[in-house]
């Protein structure tokens, strides 16, 4: 029981360092709508692809970033499309999360 507990906890404390490098990444990529392959291919090196994902997904529904449809430019929902037709830019709860005026315990920042 106790393993399974310590894997519990390095698997949270991953996901909070995952989310915390996906809204560095998009910080660094300015303010404009970038390509969610291009943030997973940014990423690679440090984050698996599934889990960024699973990190975009988590900032999607927390409402830090936008997505929409790279070829129409329609607002979307990360679970309707595949992240190559998808784009994210940071949202103005996003900002603040980054800028320290509010906080998510499952975010470092």
């Amino acid at each position: 029981m106790e393993d399974k507990e310590t894997l519990n906890r390095m698997h949270r404390a991953k996901f909070i360092k995952n989310n915390g490098r996906v809204m560095r990444t998009m910080v660094l990529l300015e303010r404009n709508f970038k390509k969610l392959s291009e943030i997973v291919y940014a990423l690679e090196v440090s984050v698996p692809e599934d889990e960024c994902v699973k990190s975009l997904n988590y900032l999607f529904e927390s409402g830090y970033i936008r997505l929409r449809r790279i070829k129409t430019r329609e607002n979307a929902d990360i679970s309707d499309y595949d992240i190559d037709e998808l784009e994210a830019k940071i949202t103005q709860k996003g900002t603040l999360l980054m800028e320290g005026v509010i906080t998510d315990e499952l975010v470092e920042v």
